[in-house]
């Protein structure tokens, strides 16, 4: 309910929230938003029962556990060296053990130089990190030409190709490893379990 204001020449004030500024709908992933927590006991689609598929997608909440994060920095390396070190402090911040950090940030180096080092035309890397019960979720975008790293990842033998030997590291670390080719930008996504080897 909006606070009461004292009284100003016989008119009482009505003090109401500032507005959002449009821009600020953007500071979270639409892939990545938490629902709001239902009360204790409360049983519905989506929550408890539902099956694996919902209850993977419900986030890891506690005191500390930063949301979902995203940065945007320049196809470049200062903006690779930057984005390793924010995904990097954002991962400890999450709880996630040091080793699966460690893959993690493997795998966003490796992903990341790629576009860096051969994705033609890139003006923009965009990351996105959520952190869930049971696993971390990383979605990498860029405008770069297109280029599937699955299908890299899945080669049968001969000699890989470009990065080849590090994105089949990535698909052996990843339990998910997806690419999209959305309204001209890449799109990879993949999904790291919190704990194992």
């Amino acid at each position: 309910m909006p606070a009461l204001r004292p009284r100003r020449g016989g008119v009482r004030r009505i003090g109401l929230p500032a507005p959002v500024h449009p821009g600020h709908a953007h500071t979270r992933p639409r892939a990545f938003r938490a629902r709001a927590p239902r009360p204790a006991g409360a049983r519905g689609a989506g929550h408890g029962g539902a099956g694996p598929a919902s209850a993977h997608r419900r986030f890891r909440r506690g005191v500390n556990t930063p949301g979902p994060a995203r940065w945007h920095v320049t196809p470049d390396r200062e903006g690779l060296a930057s984005l390793q070190q924010q995904a990097a402090d954002w991962l400890q911040r999450s709880g996630v053990e040091a080793r699966r950090a460690q893959h993690i940030l493997l795998a966003l180096d490796e992903l990341a130089a790629n576009v860096v080092e051969h994705g033609r035309a890139a003006h923009w890397l965009q990351l996105d990190l959520a952190s869930l019960e049971d696993a971390v979720e990383l979605e990498l975008r860029d405008d770069a030409a297109a280029f599937d790293p699955t299908r890299v990842a899945e080669a049968a033998g001969g000699e890989p190709g470009i990065g080849g030997h590090g994105l089949r590291l990535v698909r052996r670390l990843a339990s998910a490893f997806e690419y999209r080719r959305v309204h001209g930008h890449n799109r990879v996504r993949l999904r790291f379990a919190r704990t194992g080897d």
